[in-house]
């Protein structure tokens, strides 16, 4: 998964060299696994498990419901799974409930419980040392930050009032559409250079008798 989110963001240059990308992932991935194979690695293990598989999750799961549901709009997912699988999935109007009502309120509902269960950090008798709930507090910031970090950066980068610049960032891009181009052509004729062409009218040109 990881290195084909790699190779998505950047298809030109490492689509081509997926087999580097594959090894410069696994070695980074064993070279960050080692210090959990120490003396001290259940420590780690528990620390990470505390402070990255809880509520960090919830909050990038709130974020993702959101903006599918509500943004993108939960009907234009749907009909994006159509066209993915050919046909709507079962119970139409119960995902629609679910998407849009029941999965932001029981998120949030999870995210209060477990900040309101918050306890020290300990495994066993031994209570983890300042320095070390600050990293994992660290940890766990980290993804929102870069969320918060990405927006701001392509709001920064576009030109306009600010209802514009929100009105914009939150509309799909106008390559928007399936990967392969017999898709697109039926779903997105317009995206087709040659079809934009046939639509575009003929500039009104002036021709010179030259005789």
């Amino acid at each position: 998964m990881h290195v084909s989110s790699i190779c998505d963001q950047f298809p030109e240059r490492l689509r081509r060299n997926h087999r580097h990308v594959l090894t410069f992932t696994l070695f980074t991935f064993f070279l960050l696994g080692l210090p959990l194979c120490t003396a001290a690695g259940i420590y780690w293990i528990i620390l990470f498990e505390h402070f990255s598989a809880t509520w960090p999750l919830i909050i990038i799961g709130f974020f993702e419901v959101m903006t599918v549901c509500w943004i993108y709009g939960v009907d234009n997912f749907l009909d994006n799974i159509k066209w993915m699988i050919g046909f709507y999935p079962p119970v139409y109007l119960l995902w629609k409930i679910f998407w849009k009502f029941f999965c932001p309120i029981i998120l949030l509902a999870l995210l209060s419980l477990v900040w309101l269960q918050h306890v020290p950090l300990q495994y066993n008798s031994f209570l983890y040392p300042r320095w070390s709930v600050v990293f994992g507090w660290t940890i766990s910031l980290s993804p929102v930050i870069i969320i918060l970090f990405m927006f701001f950066y392509q709001f920064s980068t576009v030109s306009g009032s600010f209802s514009k610049r929100l009105r914009e960032l939150l509309c799909p891009t106008d390559d928007w559409g399936p990967a392969l181009a017999v898709h697109r052509a039926e779903l997105y004729p317009m995206q087709i250079p040659e079809a934009q062409k046939l639509m575009t009218p003929p500039t009104n040109r002036v021709y010179r008798n030259t005789t």
